[in-house]
């Protein structure tokens, strides 16, 4: 076993640095090859509250979305729900550490994950 942080666990396969890992379902398509072992996941049926999208305005009025840094099963999502849900297309920049949460404000959204959802954003509403 080895102990890495989530973005770390694809590349190490990619570099054949371990035989097998738990990765996102949107990294699948980067690998050279896979295979899928077992029959379970990590998912969720109906709502959850540990991926969100903040902002302090209206979706129609977003202009610029960070995308959290640790999750590309939830930055895929949200950017297939601009797209093809909410009809909006922001500026995105993709985040690089958890200083971004603070640029939550006028028409700038972030997407927050996990703990850091609860902790991050106690100002901010949530316009889902």
């Amino acid at each position: 076993m080895i102990g890495a942080h989530r973005p770390d666990w694809q590349q190490m396969l990619v570099n054949d640095e371990v035989d097998i890992g738990l990765i996102p379902v949107a990294a699948i398509p980067d690998l050279p090859s896979y295979h899928i072992v077992g029959n379970y996941c990590i998912g969720a049926e109906g709502e959850i509250a540990s991926v969100c999208l903040f902002s302090e305005v209206p979706m129609s009025q977003i202009e610029t979305v960070y995308l959290d840094y640790q999750s590309r099963s939830s930055v895929a999502l949200l950017k297939w729900l601009m797209k093809e849900y909410w009809g909006i297309n922001p500026r995105i920049i993709q985040a690089i550490d958890e200083s971004y949460r603070q640029e939550i404000k006028g028409t700038t959204a972030g997407l927050v994950i996990g703990d850091q959802r609860s902790r991050a954003t106690k100002n901010i509403h949530l316009y889902l």
